[in-house]
């Protein structure tokens, strides 16, 4: 009885481990039938993906655009250049017009300053042309009212000055 129920039992445990071993292999068979599904499904993307790559290459060679892209690159680029040196050139032009407009305005002031100066001398010189064509007597009048006592009139301003400096030097303030 013993050895009957022993042998019933291994028997039953041979069984149910046999059992446990199909299903996991049968598990493991439908796995592998679902990778290599998955491998072909994949495999086929890979393909169609190699081929529209493929096609669009081909698309671009045909169409220049790579080539076209260059171009417009290197016009660009040079446009940039040529850009860069009229900044530049702008710039130095603006500046060379500045230092020529402050040149001028020097100039101009020191011709105003000589005119000045000569204008002055003359009025005051005896021996010079008293009435000089910028000292008239509209400029002359505040100083010859000072020295004289009166407006000037254009037919005795030479001879009142010549008399006032003779005779009243003190009166007269050169300034």
């Amino acid at each position: 009885m013993y050895n009957s129920f022993s042998n019933s039992f291994l028997s039953y445990s041979l069984e149910t481990n046999l059992r446990k071993s199909i299903t996991a292999d049968e598990g493991a068979l439908d796995e592998a039938g679902t990778v290599a599904t998955d491998l072909r499904r994949v495999s086929a993307d890979v393909e169609e993906k190699k081929t529209k790559v493929a096609i669009m290459k081909t698309e671009l060679e045909r169409y220049g655009f790579d080539k076209q892209l260059e171009e417009k690159t290197r016009a660009n680029r040079r446009l940039e250049d040529e850009r860069e040196r009229m900044s530049t050139e702008l710039t130095s032009i603006s500046l060379q017009a500045d230092t020529r407009a402050k040149l001028d305005l020097k100039r101009e002031e020191s011709r105003r300053k000589d005119r000045d100066t000569k204008d002055w001398y003359a009025c005051l010189s005896r021996s010079g042309p008293v009435l000089h064509a910028l000292c008239s007597l509209e400029a002359m009048g505040p100083k010859y009212w000072q020295m004289i006592g009166h407006e000037p009139a254009a037919e005795t301003a030479e001879r009142e000055i010549d008399r006032a400096a003779m005779c009243v030097p003190s009166r007269i303030n050169v300034s």
